[in-house]
């Protein structure tokens, strides 16, 4: 009987311990626009046909946070995530930032981007601005399956507590959500009723325009 409560109470901490990570990442974003004119930081923008790779290492050195594949408590490393996965990803992270809402694209050039500055949203409190995935600095909903264990560059939103995801949003605070809380206008056949897509227009959660919602491709 003890066994499971104490599994449970472990699988909270490091939920909370995750939350924390992206409150302290939250920061970081809002020094980046204090810093650079209302500007976010982009995490996924591609120059000619190479990408930037680098986001998380650059936001690390400019404000001073442990990042690399050998710092395994760093705070982009969600304790639910593998070490292994932190080791063989690409980027060094479990988290990814929303592209579409900062770039108003999931996937732009530097000619094609809009970036968004904070005043764009309107609702600070409803937008997403950080999320759970794993090792990409995007995140990509594309169905209710998870990747397969060695899939350590999928841009896919993470689910990986008790089967939520946790969320950092536009002014500071956190949420876990179940995936039917996750609104999405693609992916999957439960989020392409009219009613949900009425929800992703209203709920703000990845668009900084409600009234023109994006299909939502990359966060």
């Amino acid at each position: 009987m003890l066994l499971p409560a104490l599994n449970n109470a472990r699988a909270v901490a490091r939920s909370i311990k995750c939350i924390g990570n992206l409150k302290g990442i939250s920061r970081y974003y809002s020094l980046y626009c204090s810093d650079y004119n209302e500007y976010f930081p982009n995490p996924y923008t591609i120059a000619g046909n190479s990408t930037n790779n680098y986001f998380w290492e650059s936001l690390s050195k400019i404000y001073k946070f442990p990042f690399g594949k050998t710092k395994l408590n760093a705070p982009l490393r969600c304790p639910d995530y593998p070490e292994k996965g932190y080791k063989d990803g690409l980027f060094a992270t479990s988290y990814g930032g929303n592209t579409t809402a900062f770039a108003g694209a999931p996937s732009p050039t530097f000619t094609a981007a809009k970036h968004r500055r904070l005043s764009a949203f309107k609702y600070l409190s409803r937008s997403v601005f950080i999320g759970d995935n794993y090792n990409h600095h995007r995140v990509d909903w594309e169905g209710q399956t998870a990747p397969a264990p060695d899939s350590y560059t999928k841009a896919w939103i993470a689910f990986r507590h008790r089967g939520q995801g946790n969320f950092a949003f536009g002014d500071g605070h956190t949420e876990s959500r179940f995936p039917k809380n996750v609104p999405c206008q693609q992916g999957y056949p439960g989020m392409t009723s009219q009613a949900n897509v009425d929800k992703l227009k209203y709920s703000f959660f990845w668009s900084a325009k409600p009234d023109n919602p994006e299909a939502f491709n990359g966060m």
